[in-house]
């Protein structure tokens, strides 16, 4: 899996490649909405204290982030974890059956 980060625009939209293939994310408050995996649920990653953490979150119609629902931790603040964290946002298909793999610590 390649990442390469494009830009990151002054409301934050984050835009990276990945495969080759371009993506916008959503800004949060400290993080990004990586993709939408139903109706009722978004795959985000954000930025905790000491570590990046992937996270599901409910999704309900008018509502906001802010919620979570599961959420696993990746060690470290540096641009090398965001984009492992990244890519395993993309890779993951948001079931609590199958997590995502390369954490160090289940949050939730």
């Amino acid at each position: 899996m390649t990442i390469t980060v494009s830009g990151l625009t002054p409301d934050r939209h984050l835009t990276l490649t990945l495969n080759g293939q371009e993506h916008t994310l959503k800004p949060l408050r400290d993080g990004w909405c990586v993709k939408r995996v139903s109706n009722i649920a978004c795959v985000d990653v954000v930025r905790m204290l000491y570590n990046w953490r992937l996270i599901r979150s409910p999704r309900r119609p008018g509502q906001p982030h802010g919620f979570i629902e599961r959420a696993w931790c990746y060690e470290g603040l540096e641009l090398e974890t965001l984009m492992r964290t990244l890519g395993q946002a993309f890779a993951w298909d948001g079931t609590d059956d199958n997590p995502p793999t390369g954490w160090i610590k289940q949050a939730l």
